[in-house]
Formats: C-alpha cells, structure tokens, sequence
C-alpha cells in the first residue's frame, strides 16, 4: 500500500485502515509482474457540511411527491429529515420523498460535529379558476371586454357565457362583445375548476371631473383634477376647448385659469364629454417693505417697516431665526410678508 506514491511501512495486507488525509492506492504484484490501482483521497473532517437540493420541481399537485436528497453525502454519517422543525418519523436516510407541503431540512451528524442544511420550500394543492376582471363591469353598447383566466403548465380552457360553453372559445383569453355572465371551466394536471362569474353589463358612458363646478387656488400652485374611473377608459383633457397634449390620464394638473373638460372614451367606440369646470387662479400683488427710518439705529431706538396693502388682505410678520422663519399664527395665506 502506498500513500502519497510513498510505500506504507507494513501496510502488506488486503485491506488497509486509513485514518489521515491522504491520496491511497495499492501496488499487486504477481507472476513476476505489478500494477498500481487508481487512487483514492481520503479527508479527515474537522466538521460537518450539509447542503440538500430537490431532483424536480418543489410545486406539484395532491398527490405528486418531489425527492430531496443530500448533496456528497458521506457513508457512516446520520441523517433527520425535519418539516417545519419537526423530525419526520423515520426520515433517517440521505434522500427523502416528500409528498406534502413544508419547509425541510436535514441535520447531518457525525464524530466531528452537527450541521442542518439549507431549507427547501414544498408546496402541493389543487387548482382555482380565476376571471381578470372580476365582479361587474359595465361597458357602453359595442364595446369590447379583454377577459383572461388564470394560467399554468398543462391547463386547457372553455369559456362560457350564462352557464353554456362558447363555440371555440378555448384560450386563455376571450373578448366579450354582449353582455351576460361569464366564467371559465380550467381542466389541469392537479384537478378541474370552474370559476366564479364575471358580468357584464350595459351602461351608457358618462363622464365628469373632481372637483365640479368652480375651483380656486393660489398663484404657484396647482390644481388636481380627476376624472371618473371605468373599465378601459381613456381620456383627453381640453382648456377652453383647447386639446391639452399628452394631457391623457385620469388626474390632470393645472395652475392656469381657464375652462376644463374631460373626454372619457370606452375601447373606442363610445365617448362623453364632461360639464366644464372653471378653475380660478388668485394672483395678489408681491408684498413690498418700506423702511419709514433708518435700518440701521441704535439700542433702543426702532424703526416702523411698512408694506403695501390692497382690498381684503391680511398681514403676518415673521422673524427670521437660524436659518428659518418663525410665525405665531396658524392661518394660511397666498403669500407672506418677510422681513429680510
């Protein structure tokens, strides 16, 4: 026996206890003539590893199993399967079918220490036939309804309207063009489902903007207008009658006066147009200090500081501290009046 290609000093024997690390092979001589078998490595662990990986997919249907096995496992070592923390009763070997869902695990033992592995997330069940959109949804006359169902690996469709199968309707998607109850039958490899119904019904297209009537808001800042939500709706917004380019979504910002309204179109055959809502811009006049005195002076003397006024307004003076301004009051206005 030869470790290392070095000949092991009375190592003369059929077999041969290795107990170091090592690269081993055996030298047979017979009739005159030797050869050297291939050569074996030897570790000597200082502790123990553990790593488990799954030989197929961790999601499979009631009934499917998966098999979890330890990566280079080692003769001589213990093994325990555990799920969700707990030991599986008589899950002792290197590999494990699992067949139900849970997080496991394998804790490796040997002479030099313990390890658990890394976890593995199993996950069985039976299939659920889902509508997008779901509920009801209400298109004006001639529109069109883009419905789909829930997918996955070996299903197959029918689509049905009020209870009865559409002719050819067997894809994941269907467009709907009348109104009526539909729903999808789904037949897979973890069972069959027929989902709940979606409805359509018919309603006349409306449109209208949030807020309604007249809005005021101050000079440098903006308004929000929202139009009313539906399904597929698009939208384009116009200023006294003026298209607003790119102005296309739901909620449209503003901070000129001006005459609104909104045209909400449904898959393109229906729209309406909403009532005008008037948006009311207050611009008052930038406020002005006048020093009526010197702004320089000395202890115990003043000076009166004056601004410009105008029909309506309100004042509040504010002392700049450190950097920021300070106010007693908690109203708001258009705009203050600074001391700099």
């Amino acid at each position: 026996m030869a470790k290392n290609s070095v000949d092991i000093i009375a190592a003369t024997q059929q077999n041969y206890t290795a107990n170091t690390n090592g690269s081993y092979r055996v030298r047979q001589t017979a009739n005159g003539c030797f050869k050297y078998s291939s050569a074996v490595t030897t570790t000597l662990a200082t502790s123990v590893s553990a790593a488990i990986v799954a030989n197929g997919p961790v999601t499979f249907c009631s009934g499917g199993s998966v098999t979890l096995a330890v990566s280079n496992a080692i003769p001589g070592y213990g093994y325990q399967w555990r799920r969700n923390g707990t030991n599986v009763t008589n899950a002792t070997q290197n590999s494990y079918v699992a067949t139900t869902s849970g997080t496991y695990v394998c804790v490796i033992t040997a002479n030099c220490g313990s390890a658990t592995s890394n976890s593995i997330v199993v996950s069985t069940g039976s299939i659920t036939a889902t509508v997008t959109p779901s509920g009801t949804v209400g298109v004006c006359p001639g529109a069109t309804v883009a419905l789909s169902a829930n997918t996955g690996s070996g299903y197959s469709f029918q689509w049905r309207l009020n209870g009865n199968n559409i002719t050819g309707a067997t894809l994941s998607n269907y467009n709907a063009t009348v109104t009526g109850n539909y729903s999808v039958a789904i037949t897979s490899p973890c069972g069959n489902s027929t989902s709940a119904a979606t409805q359509i019904t018919s309603v006349p297209i409306s449109a209208s903007i949030n807020p309604a009537g007249i809005a005021t808001i101050c000079a440098g800042t903006a308004q929000t207008f929202t139009a009313n939500a539906g399904y597929n709706y698009t939208y384009q917004w116009y200023r006294n009658g003026i298209l607003q380019s790119g102005a296309t979504s739901q909620v449209y910002l503003n901070s000129s006066n001006g005459n609104y309204t909104v045209v909400v179109s449904q898959g393109g055959v229906c729209s309406a147009t909403s009532a005008t809502t008037v948006l009311s811009v207050t611009n008052n006049p930038t406020p002005l200090i006048t020093p009526l005195g010197p702004l320089t002076f000395c202890n115990g003397q003043s000076v009166v500081l004056s601004s410009n006024t105008f029909a309506g307004v309100l004042f509040q003076w504010q002392k700049k501290r450190n950097r920021h301004w300070f106010r007693n009051t908690t109203e708001l206005y258009c705009n203050y009046i600074r001391i700099l």
